[in-house]
């Protein structure tokens, strides 16, 4: 069977056709050929005969087209040839959790989002991709029941090149959390909420202060997450880890610094900032440093969104008149246009294998959710109605935003649009919005105490009550013995309030605290 190998100039090109190998050499440079050719052209226009030499014996004749072939091969085959040069990617494919190698994992090797080479990682988890031309490649790596993940940089393959230790670490799924802002006594706060069951599900609280904190976003790994605060008197970004603890600040800017997107290795964030003028999509290190303009437009360009690989982002813009989807690279360069519609076009997120793209499209007062393949093949399609669109660990379903019942809540829906959309029952029930869905779990605990009179004598019956916010999150009774339990906890502050028939209602001083 035929495989040809792609040829260039300067370059011999092998061909492997049924055990028979036949090698073409290419002049370096031409210039040889080049003269040659022109010379022939010049012999037959003039009708020019070359005189007795010494080929003339192997030639078989005065010919000048017999002649000019002749030296053309010799010189082609006196010319070294110059194999065209392959390489080759090996790595290891592992659980992120308990650090074992992962067998029987998909990888694949992509150039321009097109799969070019593919494999699987053997009993200890080793994978190789032989045989690359010389290209920039995303290696993606997937197997069911964890994450679909890239490795974390674009990787280039020269001539004659092997690269080693392209490592990646896959999160187990499960059901993942979903991360959101909500609307607590007038200002919103961060919550996160594991997506397990169809029962009530208590939220953890993350964030605590009078201020608005909004637009969370995870990492890829679920332990990171950048958001947007105004705790220092004006919009700018934050990131903590995901039990929210450490949170630090990174932008410093009297401009409104949000919508923050986490690069796939966790260690850039790409934002939208008005900060010289008008929106730009602006890229700076999680650590605050080296803070780069991307865009440069007179227009809007806003809800900035990392491919799973890195290597290129997805933004919004009126540049074009209306709000239409672009994809660049992650640098600013080659900016191209995705959608182009007369309709309104926001917050685009990439599907973790790098397929599809997710978006809200506003037609007037209406909001739905759409998909569209990454290179902008096929038509755009309707999915359900809502917004802020959030794709699963895994790919197979959509988190997003609707107030169809009135109050603004999370829905999950499949990616492919099919069977009915899913209410998240999430508890407190206030205004909950921007989710972003990462794999892991929230972290939950237990607290355990005891109700006694002044005269340290148990109360049995006593109804104890964690709250937050001024709503009731759980509620235990007391045993004979006072004692009370409360298990299943997420992460978070909770106050205490205990009553009991002929005593006073008591509140504990202060906050009790479930850590991760």
């Amino acid at each position: 069977m035929l495989q040809p190998i792609p040829c260039i100039w300067h370059h011999s090109c092998l061909i492997i056709a049924e055990g028979w190998s036949i090698f073409i050499t290419v002049v370096r440079g031409g210039v040889i050929l080049c003269a040659l050719a022109l010379f022939t052209t010049l012999s037959l226009a003039t009708g020019v005969k070359v005189k007795r030499m010494w080929y003339k014996k192997i030639i078989g004749g005065e010919d000048s087209i017999k002649w000019m072939v002749f030296l053309a091969i010799a010189v082609a085959m006196l010319v070294p040839s110059i194999s065209y040069g392959y390489g080759t990617i090996t790595g290891i494919v592992s659980n992120q959790v308990f650090g074992q190698a992962l067998s029987g994992v998909t990888v694949e090797a992509l150039c321009n989002n097109t799969v070019v080479k593919a494999t699987t990682t053997d009993i200890n988890g080793n994978y190789s991709l032989a045989s690359l031309s010389p290209e920039v490649y995303s290696i993606r790596a997937s197997v069911s029941g964890y994450t679909i993940r890239f490795f974390p940089s674009s990787v280039r393959i020269s001539e004659n090149t092997s690269l080693s230790n392209i490592n990646i670490s896959l999160v187990p799924i499960g059901q993942g959390m979903i991360v959101f802002d909500s609307v607590v006594n007038d200002n919103r706060e961060i919550y996160a909420v594991n997506v397990s069951s169809s029962s009530m599900t208590t939220a953890a609280r993350l964030t605590y202060n009078f201020y608005d904190n909004t637009d969370p976003c995870t990492s890829i790994d679920g332990q990171r997450i950048a958001f947007v605060s105004t705790r220092d008197g004006n919009p700018e970004v934050y990131i903590m880890n995901r039990d929210g603890s450490s949170q630090s600040r990174i932008t410093y800017n009297n401009a409104s610094d949000i919508s923050p997107f986490l690069s796939p290795d966790a260690s850039r964030v790409a934002f939208s900032s008005n900060r010289d003028g008008n929106y730009e999509i602006y890229l700076m290190d999680t650590n605050g440093s080296n803070p780069t303009r991307l865009t440069n437009h007179s227009a809007t360009d806003s809800y900035p969104a990392f491919s799973p690989d890195g290597r290129k982002i997805a933004f919004s813009s009126n540049r074009g008149g209306g709000y239409d989807l672009y994809i660049m690279n992650a640098d600013g360069s080659g900016v191209t246009r995705l959608t182009n519609t007369a309709d309104t076009e926001t917050t685009p997120v990439f599907s973790p294998d790098g397929q599809k793209i997710a978006f809200c499209l506003q037609k007037g007062t209406n909001t739905a959710i759409y998909s569209v393949n990454v290179n902008g093949t096929g038509t755009a399609t309707m999915l359900t109605e809502g917004s802020q669109p959030v794709f699963s660990p895994d790919s197979r379903q959509i988190s997003f935003c609707s107030a169809r019942t009135g109050r603004l809540e999370l829905y999950v829906i499949n990616t492919d649009g099919t069977g009915t959309s899913t209410r998240l029952p999430i508890q407190p029930q206030f205004q909950n919005n921007n989710p972003s869905w990462s794999p892991g779990a929230v972290g939950t605990g237990s607290v355990t105490g005891s109700i006694q009179t002044p005269e340290t004598l148990p109360v049995a019956g006593a109804i104890v009550e964690l709250m937050q916010n001024r709503a009731i999150i759980a509620t235990i009774t007391t045993t004979q013995t006072g004692q009370w339990t409360i298990n299943n906890l997420p992460m978070g502050l909770f106050h205490v309030r205990v009553t009991c028939a002929g005593y006073k209602t008591i509140y504990l001083p202060q906050p009790i605290t479930i850590a991760q």
